[in-house]
């Protein structure tokens, strides 16, 4: 299997896009409900811009479900300026990712997770227990890899590990972000061992998903074993790393977890609090030169200012000594 291409590579064609829909005489607000879409996304698509789309994957992905309506080939207006061989679908896109009856997949297991432990807080409940447990199951013994200890997004139903191209796949955004719901978990149960076990896998995925050359962390490993990126940077999943790094410190006092939640605190605060901006960038190519600037991220930002001011206040109280959570 050679390398996926990364869609930041390609150029859309947009008169292509615009001349085909044109032939079949259908306005663009008509052409736009047909592929329910919005009449701007459309525009976009064939005369530029990004203001309707969360990054430029998604703006590629839905050219195609516009050219693949208008039948059109892909390489009629998706085009590779840096090669000449034929564009290559990444495995991992809806459109084309390899089928899997009922897939098992990690980022459900956190949700389910994070909800349980929430509510277990508050007091005992068995079949809340039973879903933690469940979860922790999951996690911890089935999607993490044994053989290079990160977690595989997708399993089989049956919670084997796929045989396609799936196997290859970490999403090591979903990877950290699991890390620290399963670390309240420990914390929950008051699991030392556990804790030590999970801190571990965390380091190990901020390590491996860390940009040595520009900073910050990397979303997804599209190919395990042809080290395969997305290049893209995301607040959320830097936010992620501060989540993590920041409940290890306070409960360890782990000195690399004290730097590592600096150095992304520092990188956070120059890439992504943009001069100018009401609202901190929800994301940007590799450098952040280039950055989403109609988006608000209003789900994992403040989830994540709210949490660790919950724990700096913790820390405050108990005069930044480490916690005596586990005695």
């Amino acid at each position: 299997m050679r390398p996926h291409k990364h869609y930041a590579q390609l150029e859309i064609i947009g008169s292509v896009l615009k001349d085909a829909r044109e032939k079949k005489n259908l306005a663009r607000a008509e052409f736009a409900n047909l592929c329910c879409l919005s009449a701007k996304m459309i525009l976009e698509l064939e005369e530029g811009g990004m203001s309707s789309f969360y990054t430029f994957e998604i703006k590629v992905i839905t050219a195609k479900k516009v050219g693949k309506f208008l039948g059109l080939d892909e390489s009629s207006y998706l085009i590779d300026p840096s090669a000449t061989e034929s564009i290559e679908e990444t495995s991992i896109e809806p459109s084309e990712a390899p089928k899997i009856s009922a897939p098992r997949v990690l980022g459900h297991w956190m949700v389910f997770l994070r909800a349980a432990t929430q509510i277990l807080e508050d007091g005992p409940d068995a079949d809340m227990q039973k879903v933690a447990d469940r979860c922790l199951d999951a996690c911890l013994n089935h999607h993490l890899n044994p053989e290079y200890k990160l977690f595989n997004e997708v399993l089989n139903h049956d919670m084997s590990r796929p045989t396609n191209s799936f196997k290859d796949f970490s999403y090591t955004g979903h990877g950290i972000e699991t890390c620290w719901m399963l670390l309240f978990e420990a914390a929950r149960r008051k699991d030392k061992d556990l804790f030590a076990r999970i801190a571990e896998i965390f380091k190990r995925h901020v390590l491996v998903a860390h940009d040595q050359v520009y900073g910050g962390y990397f979303r997804a490993l599209d190919h395990v074993g042809n080290n395969t990126w997305k290049v893209d940077k995301v607040l959320w999943l830097q936010e992620e790393v501060l989540i993590g790094s920041l409940f290890i410190a306070e409960h360890t006092g782990d000195s690399w977890a004290q730097r590592c939640f600096k150095e992304t605190l520092d990188y956070v605060q120059q890439k992504f609090d943009v001069s100018g901006n009401l609202f901190w960038s929800s994301s940007g190519d590799r450098q952040l030169k280039e950055y989403a600037k109609n988006r608000a991220e209003h789900y994992h930002h403040p989830r994540h200012l709210m949490l660790n001011l919950l724990a700096v206040n913790r820390m405050l109280k108990r005069n930044g000594q480490v916690s005596n959570l586990f005695g």
